[in-house]
């Protein structure tokens, strides 16, 4: 949860309480900076993976009161970029 928040440097939509006991792995834009930067294709295949996920959220969000369209994953993916200071 919050992953665009820390893809695109959006206001989180949602919130999150656990159930049980939980164990939370942060990974803030730094950390995610770096891993951008060691491994670049990464960007590629986070990026599509959450426009993926982020239009099946839109969907069901359409389907109970109407939303706007996710955005595609190359449009998606560039906003990334200029978010982590990659581009």
């Amino acid at each position: 949860f919050g992953e665009m928040s820390l893809l695109t440097g959006e206001p989180r939509t949602s919130t999150v309480v656990a159930r049980g006991d939980t164990r939370v792995l942060e990974i803030d834009v730094n950390l995610f900076r770096s891993l951008a930067i060691t491994h670049p294709d990464a960007i590629e295949r986070i990026g599509t993976a959450a426009a993926v996920r982020r239009a099946e959220l839109d969907a069901m969000r359409a389907a109970s009161h109407g939303s706007a369209a996710a955005a595609a994953p190359a449009t998606l993916i560039a906003r990334m970029k200029r978010f982590l200071r990659l581009a």
